[in-house]
């Protein structure tokens, strides 16, 4: 989730008002414009359509939408349940859109970035459209290659979503905006949220300790912890796992936490174990505020069928078909990323599988298991290392300074 800070002193809630990124979402400064069908609305206007149906992807736990700006694309944006209009800086050039400096703003990441603002003629997804929409214009490169997505070209997050009923359906992967009647199953719960600063904000129990949790569909982890709440609680250490390692990427660069699987969670009605954790280790960003105990991104969400009813600051949930299908987590013990469109290794966790195999950072993955890889193949790795079971032997072969050499990993449980 992304996050501008706008002014500090209109928010009571601290690095809220900076940059959230666990994987994307904007908060404009300014008054939010609306989406209605056919053009755009006020807040004070009633929207001219009861609802829009809007197919999407889900690619490493987020959801995609293809959206139209200036009746160009579609591209390829990430639904959040918080935050504005968001467009990559190489689209935005791409596009012919025209943006003025804006300053720098701080993320997920320790470092800050600098961001510009324009003005949309047209954006529209699905059956929607709106007119005249203030954008946050920065360069999203560094989170797509980190992360290794195949494209992400901007967010489209809580501008759009504030006036309806928005219901996520994972099984068919379509949302629903609705103006009118929600027609929900009888298992489903409904539960208070809170909206703070365009954010969704939930009560939760982690390990029986009460704390508001942040709903964030731009992240792809089922729970992440703050680092505060981690201190405060004793966390880092307590499950065991894997220590200071680099878990993704967000404005202002790397993340770090701890990983391992949590026992006891309880939120949004219901009650999860094992869910598989990252404690951030960041000291700097809003990972390291007080903000929240913690947020539960695409991971957690894809097990429910969800409506985010935000006119009335309710969410109803139920159980989908992916309920019971448990987490997974890397097993080799790296983390790749893409750079030129080339698989290369960000990351190796000492002492893990892959450097035991004789991989180092910065390698270059030439093929897994005889098949040539590129920057496109960076999620389907990513799914091979974590779904395959232990004892699994994956050959990679690599470059390093000009040379090529095959290693095996041999897959291991490590949270």
């Amino acid at each position: 989730m992304l996050r501008v800070d706008c002014d500090m002193h209109k928010h009571s809630a601290g690095l809220l008002a900076s940059i959230l990124f666990a994987y994307t979402s904007l908060l404009v400064c300014g008054a939010a414009p609306s989406f209605a069908q056919g053009g755009a609305v006020s807040d004070k206007e009633t929207p001219q359509f009861q609802s829009a149906v809007i197919p999407f992807s889900f690619e490493d736990n987020r959801i995609f939408v293809k959206t139209i700006i200036n009746g160009k694309g579609p591209f390829s944006f990430v639904v959040d349940t918080g935050g504005d209009l968001t467009i990559d800086r190489a689209v935005a050039r791409r596009i012919g859109l025209h943006s003025k400096p804006a300053g720098s703003l701080s993320g997920a990441g320790s470092s800050t970035a600098s961001y510009s603002t324009a003005v949309v003629a047209t954006v529209q997804v699905g059956t929607a459209q709106a007119d005249n929409q203030e954008a946050e214009v920065l360069d999203l490169s560094q989170i797509r290659e980190g992360i290794g997505l195949p494209r992400l070209d901007g967010i489209i997050g809580y501008s759009m979503l504030k006036h309806y009923a928005v219901e996520v359906d994972m099984v068919t992967h379509v949302l629903t905006l609705s103006r009118g009647q929600i027609n929900l199953p009888g298992s489903a719960r409904a539960v208070h949220l809170t909206i703070d600063s365009g954010f969704i904000f939930v009560p939760g129990r982690i390990q029986g300790d009460s704390g508001r949790i942040l709903i964030d569909t731009g992240d792809r982890s089922s729970l992440t912890l703050f680092s505060p709440f981690a201190v405060r609680h004793h966390i880092y250490g307590r499950f065991g796992g894997v220590q200071n390692v680099l878990t993704g990427f967000g404005v202002g660069g790397p993340v770090y936490g701890d990983v391992f699987t949590l026992p006891k969670l309880d939120v949004m009605g219901a009650h999860f174990s094992n869910i598989t954790t990252r404690a951030s280790r960041q000291k700097r960003g809003v990972f390291a505020s007080e903000v929240a105990a913690g947020s539960i991104g695409g991971g957690l969400l894809r097990r429910f069928n969800i409506v985010y009813d935000y006119p009335h600051s309710t969410i109803y949930v139920w159980r989908n078909e992916l309920f019971a299908i448990p987490d997974s987590y890397d097993r080799a013990g790296l983390w790749i990323s893409t750079r030129d469109d080339h698989a290369y290794i960000a990351s190796v966790l000492p002492a893990g599988p892959a450097a035991k195999a004789g991989l180092q950072q910065g390698d270059e993955i030439v093929t897994v298991n005889g098949r040539r890889v590129g920057g496109q193949d960076i999620l389907t790795l990513r799914k091979l290392f974590s779904s395959n079971p232990p004892g699994t032997s994956i050959r990679i072969t690599r470059e390093s300074r000009g040379k090529t050499s095959s290693h095996d990993i041999v897959l291991k449980q490590l949270v």
